[in-house]
């Protein structure tokens, strides 16, 4: 099952999308890595090609019992890719949820796991700092757009 919607207002367009997946089977050669795997993505952002950026508002991405979200900004130029994104799991996801989405291709491995506990939240993000080039040309692009939400 899949929503969306897109408001396009000249150089800024707004996207917004859930999709949902009752069973996803993932296999590649011989190998299955999801099998009958429930999955939801949920994702909410602004397109501005005046300054090329992707601020992204909301990213939540299920898949089993295991549950993650973020936010952050997809920068870009020419030549460069400029990246600022945080998720984190759940605030109180049980490790069980964790284990959930282990793909079916090394489930073997975990026969047997017990799996108990729920850690105060897993985090992560992917940073890519621009070089001072980019800093100044993206510095003088925000001075002269729209403010951000």
């Amino acid at each position: 099952h899949h929503d969306g919607s897109a408001t396009i207002t000249g150089a800024a367009q707004t996207l917004a999308s859930k999709t949902t997946i009752g069973e996803l089977s993932v296999k590649l050669g011989r190998v299955t890595y999801l099998k009958k795997a429930k999955v939801e993505v949920a994702i909410a952002t602004t397109l501005r090609t005046d300054v090329r950026r992707i601020d992204l508002e909301e990213l939540s991405i299920a898949v089993n019992e295991l549950s993650v979200a973020g936010s952050g900004d997809i920068g870009w130029t020419d030549d460069t890719l400029d990246l600022d994104v945080e998720v984190a799991s759940a605030k109180g996801q049980s490790l069980k949820a964790l284990v959930s989405a282990v793909p079916n291709a090394y489930a073997a491995d975990f026969a047997g796991l017990r799996a108990s506990g729920s850690p105060e939240r897993v985090r992560g993000g992917l940073r890519r700092p621009p070089s001072e080039r980019q800093f100044l040309a993206r510095r003088e692009s925000e001075r002269t757009a729209w403010p951000r939400r």
